[in-house]
């Protein structure tokens, strides 16, 4: 015997902007509702398939290209080059037309100004940073999905100046369109 037990609420889901039983259907804020699968003592073996693969928008502003193209700028150093360099990507992100990535992780959207422009990125955790993120970072970002302001320093693995980047995430299908989503503040206090 297989139980399922939703904890469903009628409000609106802050990620598609729909009812969160409908964001459950598209599975776009499986990690805001609760899933829990429970077995009965006697229940027959239950044959588990493997994790969903979610898919992430990956683009990046058009500024970025000529960065990947010069042979001093070393961006692509730090960096997988994004299936499209385009001004789509860009807020508000126009998804018409825009390259994809699998991915079994977080999506991400990144943004900053280093040139005085504000710049995007978007991808998958996993398939963005060639070095990685910093775990103790990272991991805020992994619960829920957030917008926060981080510095870059503080979020990737290679030696970077301690630019303030707006980054938000999500969990679920092509999830990663907006970046002006709910931003969590967490405070800890000693």
């Amino acid at each position: 015997m297989l139980i399922l037990l939703l904890r469903h609420s009628s409000s609106t889901c802050k990620v598609c902007g729909g009812s969160t039983a409908a964001a459950i259907r598209n599975s776009s804020c499986s990690r805001s509702n609760e899933l829990r699968v429970m077995e009965a003592a006697n229940a027959p073996l239950i044959q588990t398939h493997p994790p969903r693969m979610n898919r992430c928008y990956s683009c990046m502003s058009p500024v970025y290209e000529q960065f990947f193209r010069e042979e001093h700028s070393h961006l692509s150093k730090f960096f997988y080059e994004p299936r499209n360099f385009t001004s789509q990507c860009d807020e508000p992100m126009d998804p018409q037309g825009m390259g994809v990535v699998p991915c079994r992780a977080i999506c991400l959207t990144d943004l900053g100004r280093k040139t005085g422009k504000l710049l995007t990125m978007r991808g998958c955790a996993t398939s963005l940073s060639r070095f990685g993120f910093y775990n103790r970072t990272i991991a805020m970002f992994d619960q829920y999905d957030m917008c926060r302001e981080v510095l870059a320093n503080e979020l990737f693995k290679y030696d970077t100046d301690s630019q303030p980047l707006q980054v938000c995430s999500c969990l679920g299908d092509r999830c990663n369109t907006a970046a002006k989503c709910h931003f969590l503040n967490i405070f800890i206090y000693i």
